[in-house]
């Protein structure tokens, strides 16, 4: 493969990443793929000596930078709400996020009885809801659902580590979770959760 087939490669390459960027769901997704696409554009610009695609791909790795910049510093309101499943605000929740939940809890139409329902608010928008049975000082988690523009780990960090979540005011000390699938290991793994295998089954369990 010669220098010229390499160079339109890698133009068709930035253009494949920036495409795929805008169906990110997550903010900081979409601005790390933004950035990579548009990084590579500005390489591939200056190759071929095409300065307006260079310099303008240029300008926006520097916008992306600034925005992710401001994203990992930014300092978020978080609070937690213990609700009741009769609650509207979360049944409209579940409502609204239905299709998703399903592909990942299929049991999500089951009629709740006595479990615990918590809603995570950050900077007082819905970031996610957990919903899990409560055993003396243990919660057993049955769902833990991060709305789409908030899936950074930052929820799952305040809600399992933080000292002012509604679990922590609540007296659990045990927190355990089967995961639903395989992407949500990495999820628990980087909240504290250790990994292990209760009665056949992949578990993480953590204490807060």
């Amino acid at each position: 493969m010669d220098t010229t087939t390499l160079v339109e490669w890698a133009g068709y390459t930035a253009s494949v990443i920036v495409a795929i960027s805008l169906t990110m769901t997550s903010m900081i997704k979409l601005r790390w793929f933004n950035l990579i696409g548009s990084l590579i554009f500005t390489i591939y610009g200056f190759i071929i000596e095409a300065y307006p695609i260079a310099l303008v791909n240029a300008f926006i790795v520097g916008v992306n930078i600034v925005f992710l910049f401001k994203m990992y510093t930014k300092h978020d309101y978080f609070t937690s709400l213990e609700v009741d499943r009769n609650d509207p605000y979360f049944k409209g929740c579940l409502k609204f996020y239905r299709e998703q939940l399903l592909q990942e809890y299929p049991e999500i139409d089951t009629p709740l009885n006595n479990e615990s329902i918590v809603l995570i608010l950050r900077d007082m928008s819905v970031a996610g809801f957990c919903i899990g049975n409560i055993e003396g000082d243990t919660l057993d988690l049955k769902l833990d659902y991060a709305t789409p523009p908030y899936r950074d780990f930052k929820t799952g960090k305040y809600l399992f580590e933080n000292k002012n979540s509604v679990y922590k005011s609540k007296g659990i000390t045990t927190v355990k979770a089967v995961p639903p699938a395989e992407h949500y290991h990495k999820y628990y793994k980087s909240v504290g959760f250790k990994e292990e295998e209760i009665n056949g089954k992949t578990c993480f369990t953590k204490s807060i």
